[in-house]
């Protein structure tokens, strides 16, 4: 979203540039001046919209995935897409997907039939971080979730409507996520 409206906005600079170059076409340098002012404030405004977007809509990846547990295969690809889907015997195991989650392209693995085949439910979903720091992540989903419910050495969970969110690093190999859905929302 923010490349595009900074496309837009280099294009609209760049077309009114060409409009005071071209003296037959009636503009005047002073008109111009204000206009390239004008469209330099539009564009310093639609980046800080779109931070304020990316903000959000850190917050509401993780919320879509979140909302999605439960779900069936058919509403997961409705919202995600395909992604890489295993199968055995045209059931649906898995979905991995890279999706941006908390500002960083996080490699997603979704697992459907855990507990009952041909449900197509979605039961659980893992999300592999890029970043390091444990104590970061905590903090980001204290802000979204609330306070852990539980701590156990190197893992937070975390109740969540229907679900139970666990970030943990027990390895130090990484930390990740995982969305499991709570056998009373099934």
């Amino acid at each position: 979203m923010k490349l595009k409206m900074l496309f837009i906005s280099a294009f609209c600079a760049a077309a009114l540039s060409a409009c005071t170059a071209i003296p037959s076409l009636g503009g005047k340098a002073e008109t111009s001046a204000a206009a390239q002012t004008e469209a330099e404030a539009s564009s310093q405004e639609a980046d800080k919209e779109s931070s304020e977007t990316e903000s959000v809509q850190a917050s509401s990846d993780f919320q879509i995935l979140l909302d999605l547990m439960g779900k069936h295969d058919s509403q997961v690809v409705s919202v995600l897409g395909d992604g890489e889907a295993m199968e055995n015997e045209g059931v649906i195991l898995s979905r991995d997907y890279v999706l941006p989650v908390f500002d960083e392209n996080a490699s997603v693995t979704l697992s459907f039939n855990l507990y009952q085949s041909e449900q197509d439910l979605l039961e659980q979903c893992t999300i592999r971080l890029e970043k390091q720091s444990l104590e970061e992540y905590k903090a980001v989903l204290e802000k979204e979730l609330g306070q852990p419910t539980e701590t156990y050495e190197k893992s937070y969970y975390f109740a969540a409507e229907g679900s139970t969110v666990v970030l943990a690093d027990p390895f130090d190999d990484g930390p990740y996520i995982e969305i499991s859905l709570n056998s009373e929302a099934e």
